[in-house]
């Protein structure tokens, strides 16, 4: 897979974990604030994000352009 699955994998593996942000194609992006709120298959072709406890995305990750760290809050 590409670049942006092995970062999302180094991302979800980090110690000590740091929350980051996927971006999609579409401009959507989707927070990720501790590793057990997402899962990444183990093919590397769709990322399962949850969104406020309560919605699950698939992503599917030829549409993600980058991975980042959140903005601080203001």
């Amino acid at each position: 897979m590409g670049m942006q699955v092995d970062q999302i994998r180094e991302s979800l593996k980090r110690k000590p974990f740091q929350p980051f942000l996927v971006h999609l194609a579409d401009g959507r992006r989707f927070a990720v604030p501790h590793p057990e709120f997402a899962w990444l298959i183990p093919n590397g072709r769709s990322l399962f994000v949850v969104e406020r406890e309560e919605y699950v995305h698939r992503i599917d990750t030829m549409l993600v352009t980058s991975v980042s760290d959140p903005m601080p809050e203001e």
